[in-house]
């Protein structure tokens, strides 16, 4: 489904708003979603089109909008963590225990991990209830062992970051956790890992969900979903604005 014919089918308030993202001619650079946790540029919000492959940062915005409504999910953007890779690890440490985490780190029940290897987006959810670690890929299931092996690196980096902090210790942990391979619904193209790994952080802690064949239908729309959802999210400062531009 293209984008003229997704946007037919949409109310009058949406369909404006994203015909403002989508079709105008506008400048790429410019900060659609703009919160105290992180920001969107148009050319980020325009992956979510038909067949785009969706960036890292719609990816961390989402994270952030559904974890910041819980105090059960602990999210920590991919740009975030690759920040604290790059720079001394006690600054960066405290730069995303500070912007990102609650004070009590007993109450998170997952911490929800978004993996890219090789171009293609998967994720970790680290179980702090079963003491599991869920890997959610869309792939077939050649060369699992390497995105699995890429999984294990990448959460023992996020367990030492999130161990570092004050009440965070037992974080620690999910480095002995088990590593099981969800059988998720498999992908029949090559640009959706990104809108599977969205899908996942709206489905939460409901695994019934994750398996659920019927919750990957249209994803076309699911793309605009997430995209409406983000542009009016009340803690979007450019929401009203975006809203009045849109519709002039």
């Amino acid at each position: 489904m293209g984008k003229q014919a997704v946007l037919k089918q949409l109310p009058s308030t949406n369909n404006d708003l994203l015909a403002y993202v989508f079709l105008k001619s506008g400048d790429k650079d410019e900060i659609l979603v703009d919160t105290d946790w992180g920001q969107c540029t148009r050319k980020g919000l325009c992956t979510l089109s038909p067949r785009g492959w969706v960036m890292d940062m719609v990816i961390d915005m989402m994270g952030l909008y559904v974890s910041t409504s819980s105090s059960e999910m602990l999210y920590i953007p991919t740009t975030a963590r690759n920040l604290c890779a790059k720079r001394d690890k006690k600054i960066g440490t405290n730069y995303i225990t500070t912007k990102y985490m609650s004070n009590n780190g007993s109450n998170y029940k997952s911490v929800f991990i978004p993996i890219l290897l090789e171009k293609h987006w998967y994720v970790c959810v680290c179980d702090m209830m079963q003491k599991k670690n869920h890997i959610l890929d869309s792939l077939p299931q050649r060369r699992l062992d390497k995105r699995t092996s890429n999984a294990v690196k990448v959460v023992t980096n996020v367990a030492d970051i999130i161990a570092r902090t004050n009440g965070y210790k037992h974080f620690a942990s999910v480095k002995s956790f088990p590593y099981c391979n969800v059988s998720i619904p498999r992908q029949s193209d090559g640009f959706n890992c990104g809108v599977y790994v969205l899908k996942w952080l709206e489905a939460g802690e409901d695994h019934t969900l994750w398996t659920n064949v019927d919750y990957y239908k249209d994803m076309d729309a699911y793309r605009n979903h997430v995209l409406i959802k983000l542009l009016l999210w009340d803690k979007n400062k450019k929401g009203r604005s975006l809203i009045l531009k849109s519709a002039s």
